[in-house]
């Protein structure tokens, strides 16, 4: 429990420095704007979350698939005897 909390007040900091940045209010100020914009746009999140994490996850499988295609290539060259 400790720990989310500490990453919500996380986010929210960060969030509050954008805001403030942005829109030249005060950190506090910020904080609540940035706060109530996270909350208006959850679904948007969730969303932009879920799709990074299996782009993430796609992109891992083909590092891995093109990794083992070109070590299977490299082996099969070695097979034959060049005299």
């Amino acid at each position: 429990m400790c720990a989310c909390a500490h990453v919500f007040h996380r986010y929210i900091n960060f969030n509050a420095y954008v805001q403030t940045c942005i829109q030249g209010t005060s950190f506090c100020t910020s904080a609540y704007n940035a706060f109530w914009l996270i909350m208006r746009n959850i679904a948007r999140i969730a969303a932009v979350t879920g799709v990074t994490h299996f782009l993430g996850l796609i992109g891992k499988i083909s590092v891995v698939m093109g990794t083992a295609g070109r070590c299977e290539d490299a082996s099969w060259c070695f097979k034959f005897d060049l005299d």
